[in-house]
């Protein structure tokens, strides 16, 4: 496992992984908002072929917009995330985004404040991403079914977290 934009703080203890994000970060391209981010933490590792991913993540926002979740990375311009981001006290945004030659794109739906653990599992067959949620770890529903353009491999899979 490696680092995109490491943290000035994290640290492992058995199976579990702790991350602090650092302020100003995101991964994030040119659609609506205009701007361009590439400074999100992502701890990954190369995947070759088809491959699944899964991840529970425990998440205590403290600001509008921090996020986590899991991550698949090609380039700077190809890439997918899928997490909750927080809005305020009572509402944030289960979602995910696409991000197809250099363009984002975000598919969201509300989801309660108040959840602070989320099971991820993405299904990477033929370039194919099939991205699923679980609030249980046993009945998981499906967040998004969609093409992964730009594809070099291998690719890059873990998770991610900004603020």
């Amino acid at each position: 496992m490696k680092w995109i934009n490491e943290p000035a703080l994290w640290g492992q203890e058995k199976e579990y992984l702790w991350v602090r994000t650092m302020e100003d970060t995101d991964f994030w391209q040119r659609t609506h908002y205009g701007f361009r981010r590439d400074s999100a933490h992502a701890y990954v590792r190369p995947v070759k072929g088809d491959f699944a991913l899964s991840a529970r993540l425990r998440f205590y926002p403290g600001s509008q917009y921090d996020q986590c979740g899991l991550y698949l990375r090609s380039d700077d311009q190809n890439w997918f995330k899928c997490s909750i981001e927080y809005e305020n006290s009572s509402l944030s945004r289960l979602g995910s985004v696409l991000t197809s030659y250099g363009y984002s794109d975000w598919a969201t739906q509300d989801i309660d404040s108040e959840i602070h653990e989320i099971f991820y599992r993405i299904e990477f067959v033929d370039s194919d991403i099939t991205a699923q949620y679980s609030l249980n770890g046993t009945e998981y529903f499906q967040m998004r079914i969609s093409h992964f353009h730009g594809t070099k491999l291998p690719v890059l899979a873990g998770i991610y977290g900004c603020s």
